[in-house]
C-alpha cells in the first residue's frame, strides 16, 4: 500500500516537473523589440524636449 502511494506521489512530481518545462519555452523576440522600439521613441523625445531648452 505504502508502495502504491510513492509510486503517484513520484508520478505526480514528474506530472508537474514536464508541465513546467513545456510552458516555459516561449519565443521573447517580439517582447524584446516591442520594449526596444518604445525605449527608442522615449529616448528621442527626451532629447527633443531636452534640446529645445
Amino acid at each position: 500500500m505504502r508502495k502504491k502511494y510513492l509510486s503517484a506521489l513520484l508520478f505526480g512530481a514528474l506530472l508537474v516537473a514536464s508541465t513546467g518545462t513545456f510552458t516555459s519555452c516561449k519565443d521573447y523576440d517580439d517582447d524584446i523589440s516591442n520594449l526596444q522600439t518604445q525605449i527608442n521613441d522615449v529616448s528621442r523625445r527626451g532629447w527633443y524636449y531636452y534640446c529645445r531648452g
